[in-house]
């Protein structure tokens, strides 16, 4: 390709100037800042967690304790005290006959010892065409 051809408006070049270098490909020196920060802030904490427990505390004098101020002693005076919550209400007795009425319901057997539950149909083509027609019967 020549010179003019180059700067002639309408002629693309066909190479690329560019590097070809994906987005997360590494740079050598965006790597290497980052090792050289790392390394720095993890240094500066190093040294703030071995410098802080050598620090001295502020003793607490426990003979005198700071008294409340007006404000906060009057709402600790004045609270009200919580009603105890109600008692609970005491299950009732079911009648027997309601109690062999649920259990009958749930297919337990009955006094004569015959089983209460429904037997399972058997599904046949015409059942299901008539159950997708919307006839339950």
């Amino acid at each position: 390709m020549t010179a003019a051809a180059i700067t002639s408006p309408g002629v693309v070049p066909r190479v690329s100037l560019r590097v070809a270098m994906l987005p997360w490909s590494g740079a050598g020196k965006e790597d290497k800042d980052f090792r050289r920060i790392l390394l720095r802030v993890l240094a500066v904490c190093a040294l703030i967690s071995l410098i802080t427990p050598l620090l001295p505390t502020p003793k607490e004098d426990r003979e005198h304790p700071e008294e409340l101020p007006p404000h906060l002693a009057k709402l600790l005076l004045e609270r009200e005290p919580i009603p105890p919550p109600p008692p609970a209400p005491k299950p009732e007795r079911l009648p027997e006959q309601a109690v062999q009425a649920g259990a009958n319901s749930r297919g337990a057997q009955t006094d004569t010892g015959q089983d209460t539950r429904r037997t399972p149909r058997k599904c046949t083509q015409e059942g299901v065409r008539r159950w997708t027609a919307g006839d339950e019967g």
